[in-house]
């Protein structure tokens, strides 16, 4: 019968107070393992962690040293062409933290938030700084549970930065402007993410609620018979095409 939980801590606090090595019983000193065991141990780690590409090995590391001319650079960035620290750090490929500090290491004073924002270029920059690629970004687009699209939209006054809207309100919006209230935006063959301009009527929610659902499931079976026509005459003008050659 194997030892329990209990008995092995009680066996492993023993070894460590007797300066002996809990895997190989030999003078450990005054580290938990010995030397050969603990280089083992970490050897095995770094391996398994660059073969599953976790930890360390997930992203590509840069050199976050920043030179006397680096920090010069830095400086002329962000005083000369006022640039934000978000801006440089994505130029630079930094984190944010080397920028700032490299921008104390050259004397420079720090804008407070209300004077970035008060800037006139601050939403420009916004707009055009490159973003980095995460793993949870899709490009901006996502599908809800319901089947909608969401479009990511870049909104400085924002606490995020921006925001997800619907697509189809954002297309009808940009040609028939604000959508009034009460008022949403139907897919009139039903289909929620299909958004093309001419698929999307505005409405009153009670209308939608009383009328459309019998008008999609008509909507949708007139398009597959559409499809379906199309695809015959496609055919029938193929082998048209072919009798015609011989």
């Amino acid at each position: 019968m194997g030892y329990t939980k209990e008995q092995r801590l009680v066996e492993y606090r023993r070894l460590v107070v007797a300066g002996l090595c809990p895997s190989c019983y030999k003078p450990a000193g005054d580290t938990v393992k010995c030397e050969v065991c603990r280089m083992r141990h970490s050897a095995s780690k770094r391996k398994k962690n660059k073969e599953c590409g976790v930890g360390r090995y997930n992203v590509t590391r840069t050199h976050y040293h920043m030179t006397p001319s680096e920090i010069t650079k830095v400086c002329g960035m962000y005083l000369t062409e006022r640039k934000s620290i978000a801006v440089i750090a994505a130029e630079l490929n930094r984190p944010r933290s080397r920028i700032r500090n490299a921008l104390v290491a050259g004397n420079a004073e720090i804008r407070t938030h209300k004077e970035v924002w008060a800037s006139t270029d601050t939403r420009k920059q916004f707009d055009a700084r490159p973003r980095p690629v995460r793993r949870s970004w899709k490009g901006g687009k996502r599908k809800t549970k319901a089947g909608y699209v969401h479009v990511w939209v870049n909104d400085p006054n924002h606490k995020r930065g921006g925001r997800y809207i619907f697509e189809h309100r954002l297309i009808w919006e940009s040609t028939n402007g604000p959508l009034p209230r009460g008022w949403i935006i139907h897919h009139i063959n039903g289909i929620k993410d299909d958004n093309r301009l001419v698929n999307l009527v505005a409405c009153h929610k009670r209308d939608h609620a009383s009328m459309w659902r019998f008008v999609c499931a008509h909507i949708q079976h007139l398009e597959r018979e559409l499809a379906e026509l199309k695809t015959d005459v496609e055919a029938m003008r193929r082998q048209l095409t072919r009798d015609t050659k011989f």
